[in-house]
C-alpha cells in the first residue's frame, strides 16, 4: 500500500481504534457495551476474521458519539 493512499475500509482491531482515537482496550470496552458499532467480520467471518468498518460509517459513528 502506499503511503498517505487511504482504503474504503479499515481493518482490524488496532486499526480502528486509531481511526478513533482510543486504545485498543478502550475499543474492546465499547464493542463489548455499545452494540450499534457499524463492524462486520471480514474474510471468512470465523472468530479469527478481522473486523472491518467503512470510512463513510467510522465517521458517522463518532459523529453520533462525540456529539
Amino acid at each position: 500500500m502506499t503511503a498517505g493512499i487511504q482504503s474504503e475500509w479499515i481493518r482490524g482491531s488496532k486499526a480502528i481504534a486509531h481511526e478513533l482515537g482510543v486504545s485498543l482496550a478502550t475499543f474492546f470496552r465499547m464493542r463489548k457495551s455499545r452494540k450499534d458499532l457499524p463492524l462486520r467480520k471480514g474474510c471468512a467471518g470465523g472468530k479469527t476474521s478481522p473486523l472491518e468498518i467503512t470510512r463513510e460509517d467510522l465517521e458517522a459513528f463518532v459523529r453520533g458519539w462525540k456529539g
